[in-house]
C-alpha cells in the first residue's frame, strides 16, 4: 500500500458490460490490435539510450521482489503529470496517443479524472531464448480482492530483433469476478516478431505471451514484405539467437534478466499499459533518484506512430519442418484455485491459420474449432489423453 492509502480503504469501480471501466467502450478509442513503427530504429544512440534506461528502471523493478508472478511495482505516471524522465516522456506519448479521442473530449461523455488517468509501464530485459508466460494484465491489487480490472489498451514497444514473437489472443477472463470459469474456445489472435521501435497495441483484456515454443513453430519469412535494410536486420538478429532456451514461463512481472547490456542477444520490451479512471494500486511514480539516474526528457517525444495496415495473404509462416499440425500446450498465470491451460494447434497448410499480414512483422490469425482454447486443467489433461474437446 503507498501512504495514501490504508488497510481499509475500498476503491468503487464501475465496470460496462464490456468488463471495462464503465464508459470508455464507446468512446472512439481502438481496443483492436495496431502495429506502429514508433521509434526510428536508424537512430542508434537514441535507441541505445532508451535500452540502457529500460535495463535500469529493470534492475530497479527488481529489487524489491523476486516473485514470478504479481511481484513487485510497475511504474505510473498521471495524464496530467510531467514527464521528469526520457521513459516517462515516451509512456506519457504513448497514453496520449492511444486516448486521443477521449483527452480531446470530441467522443467522450463520461468524466476524465486526470489523476487516476494515465500510463502504467514497465520494462522486461531478457536473454533471447526465454519465455514471457501467458497471462492476462490487471490491477493485481484488486485481483487479490476478487475483482478482475483491465487496462483499457496495453501496448508493446520493442527494442531489440532478438527473442520469441509475441501473440496476442482474443481471449478475455470472461468475468470481472476471480475464480469464474475462464474456460472458452479462441477464434481470432495476433503475431508479432520483436523488431526494433515497432510498436503494437491491443484490447488490454486479451490474453497474451511469448512463449519460446512459438519462436520454432512459426518462420520468420514474413521478411519478403519488408524493405532490403530490415531483411538485413532481422538475417542478423536470427543469427544471434542461438542460446538453448529456457522452459521457465514468466509472467508480467518477470524477473529473469541480466543487470546489465551484455554481448548476450537480450530481449528487451517497452510495456505501457492505458487506464482510465482507474489508477492501478501497485504502480507509483518512479522516485526521483532513479529518474535522476535515466535519460532526460527530451523537447519532444521521440515516438511517432506510422501505422501499419494488415493485407491478405495466402502464404504460410509455419515452419516448413514441422508435421502437418502442432499441438501445444502451456500454463496460464493467474491467482485461482483452478489452474488452466492455453491449447493451440496450428496447420501447416499454406496460409490455413493466416488472415492477414503486416509489413513490419505481424500476423492475423484466425482458429477454427478447437484450435484454440482456453482449458481447466482437469478438462486439459482430458483432451491430451483423449485427443478431443471436452
Amino acid at each position: 500500500m503507498g501512504d495514501d492509502s490504508s488497510d481499509d480503504e475500498h476503491v468503487e469501480v464501475c465496470l460496462d458490460e464490456h468488463g471495462r471501466i464503465g464508459g470508455f467502450s464507446s468512446c472512439g478509442i481502438s481496443y483492436d490490435f495496431r502495429a506502429f513503427e514508433a521509434i526510428n530504429r536508424s537512430d542508434a544512440s537514441l535507441i541505445s539510450k532508451i535500452k540502457r534506461d529500460c535495463v535500469k528502471s529493470f534492475s530497479a523493478q527488481s529489487s524489491d521482489s523476486s516473485g514470478e508472478y504479481s511481484a513487485g511495482h510497475t511504474f505510473w505516471i498521471a495524464s496530467n503529470d510531467k514527464p521528469k524522465c526520457l521513459l516517462e516522456q515516451i509512456a506519457k506519448a504513448i497514453f496520449e496517443q492511444h486516448t486521443g479521442a477521449v483527452t480531446d473530449g470530441s467522443k467522450n461523455h463520461t468524466p476524465l479524472i486526470a489523476e487516476t488517468s494515465g500510463a502504467e509501464f514497465w520494462s522486461l530485459c531478457m536473454e533471447s531464448g526465454d519465455a514471457v508466460g501467458w497471462h492476462w494484465d490487471k490491477d493485481y491489487a484488486t485481483e487479490s480482492d476478487g475483482l478482475n480490472i483491465h487496462p483499457h489498451v496495453a501496448t508493446v514497444t520493442y527494442l531489440t530483433d532478438v527473442g520469441a514473437p509475441t501473440m496476442f489472443l482474443e481471449k478475455t477472463v470472461g468475468s470481472p469476478i476471480v475464480g469464474h470459469s475462464i474456460a472458452g474456445p479462441i477464434k481470432k489472435g495476433y503475431l508479432s516478431w520483436p523488431q526494433v521501435g515497432k510498436h503494437v497495441s491491443f484490447d488490454g483484456r486479451w490474453l497474451h505471451g511469448a512463449p519460446d515454443e512459438l519462436t520454432d513453430a512459426f518462420s520468420r519469412s514474413n521478411e519478403d514484405s519488408r524493405d532490403s535494410a530490415e531483411k538485413e536486420d532481422t538475417k542478423s538478429a536470427k543469427k544471434r539467437r542461438n542460446p538453448p532456451r529456457s522452459k521457465k514461463h514468466q509472467a508480467k512481472k518477470s524477473r529473469k534478466s541480466t543487470a546489465r547490456l551484455t554481448s548476450v542477444p537480450q530481449r528487451i520490451t517497452f510495456l505501457v499499459n492505458v487506464w482510465l479512471n482507474h489508477k492501478p494500486e501497485y504502480a507509483k511514480r518512479m522516485e526521483s533518484r532513479l529518474q535522476r539516474k535515466l535519460s532526460p526528457a527530451l523537447h519532444r517525444a521521440p515516438i511517432r506512430f506510422v501505422e501499419h495496415k494488415f493485407v491478405e495473404t495466402k502464404k504460410s509462416f509455419l515452419d516448413r519442418r514441422q508435421k502437418k499440425s502442432l499441438r501445444l500446450t502451456w500454463p496460464i498465470a493467474q491467482s485461482t484455485t483452478t489452474p488452466a491451460d492455453l491449447s493451440l494447434s496450428l496447420t501447416n497448410t499454406a496460409g490455413a491459420n493466416i488472415l492477414g499480414a503486416a509489413a513490419c512483422g505481424c500476423l492475423a490469425l484466425k482458429f477454427r474449432e478447437a484450435e484454440a482454447q482456453v482449458l481447466e486443467r482437469r478438462c486439459s489433461e482430458r483432451l491430451r489423453s483423449a485427443d478431443g474437446n471436452c
